[in-house]
């Protein structure tokens, strides 16, 4: 199987949509969007100019399996916020392509976009991705107490990987590349 991130089109708007707003996916988001056609148009409008995001669909051959995207791109201070994803046709991936997956997109970050830091948060409930995030180079920088979510407060662990320890570490890990759409 191929493994890929192409970058989102308008035929995947509403396959974007449907996904998102699944208790699946939802289950361990910061937020629970109520979403609409019309609302991801304009949404898709805004993000083709915005060259701080990037949203890409993970296909496996030719199968849409999920989402993979970037927040936050700051060229000036050489960081983003990411990657994060979610992947709802689980039967096409193991833990072992999640992982390649998620290392591939750090190695885009930082020799693509050339940029120095990734960062984000980790619901303390998702051990799962916990633990690829740590197999994929980031280290727990803190803990955020109380993220209110649909009037429950969770709590929310802190990661961070500089282009550092990246390169430091990139070489043992050992990932087969996939093609990332710029």
């Amino acid at each position: 199987m191929n493994l890929s991130l192409k970058r989102l089109t308008e035929n995947e708007l509403e396959l974007l949509m449907n996904w998102r707003m699944s208790d699946e996916v939802n289950r361990y988001m910061a937020t629970s969007p109520k979403l609409t056609m019309e609302g991801q148009y304009k949404w898709f409008e805004q993000l083709k100019n915005d060259k701080t995001r990037i949203r890409w669909i993970i296909w496996a051959d030719d199968i849409p399996i999920g989402s993979m995207y970037l927040d936050e791109i700051d060229y000036e201070n050489s960081s983003c916020s990411g990657p994060g994803w979610f992947i709802v046709e689980k039967k096409y991936l193991d833990f072992k392509q999640l992982v390649s997956l998620h290392r591939n997109c750090c190695d885009y970050v930082f020799n693509v976009l050339g940029l120095n830091r990734l960062y984000g948060s980790v619901m303390t409930e998702n051990k799962g991705v916990l633990q690829l995030v740590k197999l994929c180079g980031f280290e727990i920088e803190g803990e955020r107490k109380h993220v209110e979510k649909d009037g429950v407060f969770h709590d929310w662990i802190l990661v961070g990987l500089t282009r550092d320890q990246w390169e430091s570490k990139k070489e043992r890990f050992g990932f087969e590349k996939i093609d990332i759409e710029s």
